[in-house]
């Protein structure tokens, strides 16, 4: 079989941009102010939960995400009782899964892709989920993300989710056969910082995305 793409590691690494979360992420002068609390760490928990999960109604409406059976992504839960940023988190990772559901589906119209991204995130992973499509690839398996931290402006109504990403227990398949690539397993871990903006209906909406596959923070 043709040698594909690990699509799962390099959506990740793909949807990377030129913007001020580099800046941040990569520690020059000044870009940790432009994003209050990049540089905080702190122990991550060991509590672990898939996909969404149980989440306070807030009211809004939102649209349907539905992944296949064979794919499960994993959040490791953060030690906060803040509802800001429990809402965050969550939007967070309502947006992961909308990524993954138009990979998965080859669908791009799916309502939630574009309900959870905005901006310069939004375009890139357009672009880089209709490349993945294109090439007739998707992909099967559990994803974990993990020491995750969230910092909220919420006078500005700007949030930072940085974290890292695990995908080495899942693997390419041919989307128009669903044949795996036995062979396309990854050990890398993946930084990823990205940026998330609340808009008008309360939606915490990512905007920017920087993945940084060399830290040795994972």
């Amino acid at each position: 079989m043709k040698r594909r793409t690990r699509p799962r590691l390099a959506l990740v690494v793909g949807l990377a941009t030129a913007s001020l979360l580099l800046t941040a992420c990569g520690g020059d002068d000044g870009g940790e102010e432009e994003i209050p609390g990049v540089d905080a760490a702190g122990e991550s928990p060991e509590a672990e939960r898939e996909d969404e999960g149980a989440t306070p109604d807030d009211g809004i409406e939102r649209p349907e995400i539905a992944l296949p059976d064979e794919v499960t992504n994993v959040f490791e839960e953060v030690a906060t009782d803040d509802p800001v940023e429990l809402a965050v988190l969550a939007d967070h990772e309502r947006r992961v899964n909308s990524l993954d559901e138009a990979i998965t589906s080859g669908d791009l119209e799916r309502p939630a892709l574009g309900f959870y991204s905005s901006g310069e995130a939004l375009t890139s992973a357009v672009e880089w989920i209709e490349s993945l499509v294109e090439n007739d690839e998707s992909f099967t398996g559990t994803t974990r993300y993990y020491d995750r931290e969230v910092t909220v402006d919420e006078e500005a109504g700007r949030a930072t989710v940085r974290y890292c990403i695990d995908a080495s227990e899942s693997l390419t398949t041919v989307r128009s056969t669903g044949e795996v690539d036995p062979d396309s397993g990854v050990t890398a871990r993946v930084h990823y910082l990205t940026q998330l903006d609340r808009n008008e209906a309360g939606v915490w909406q990512t905007t920017e995305a920087v993945a940084d596959p060399e830290t040795d923070r994972c």
